[in-house]
């Protein structure tokens, strides 16, 4: 059986980008997402965070697992490019 190379390309690429998945920590998909700082003002800022990952999708889940590291269960986003997070503060909030 041949594979074709649009196939291998294909199969090659997949394999490429399954590596850069970031796995939430505990509780990380519970770590809600902001964009307006009138919603953190009952909160306590816990500290500043900038996802290490470029991609759009991946720099979130890395935003998600730092908030929880820094002991937050918000972020609220305070700067973004072209839908990808660039930095952000984690709070605690009730």
């Amino acid at each position: 059986m041949r594979i074709s190379r649009a196939a291998k390309t294909l199969l090659g690429a997949a394999l490429m980008t399954s590596g850069c998945a970031t796995t939430l920590a505990p509780g990380a998909a519970d770590v809600r997402i902001l964009r307006e700082s009138s919603a953190v003002s009952e909160c306590i800022a816990v500290g500043n965070l900038a996802p290490q990952v470029d991609v759009p999708g991946y720099a979130v889940a890395d935003a998600r697992n730092l908030t929880v590291e820094l002991g937050g269960n918000t972020l609220l986003v305070t700067n973004q490019t072209l839908g990808s997070l660039i930095s952000g503060v984690a709070y605690r909030c009730p």
